[in-house]
């Protein structure tokens, strides 16, 4: 029982992990963006 309670919560540590990292890449490619977007008007 001990066993499966905890796979679960390895499962979903692992899910949860997931969904983070994909939310940081967002973050990553927006900050990009948004850095070039804000160089590029102060450099006029």
């Amino acid at each position: 029982m001990q066993n499966d309670e905890l796979d679960e919560k390895v499962t979903i540590m692992e899910e949860l992990m997931q969904g983070f990292v994909g939310r940081m890449n967002v973050v990553k490619t927006g900050m990009a963006e948004f850095s070039k977007a804000f160089l590029d008007q102060s450099a006029r």
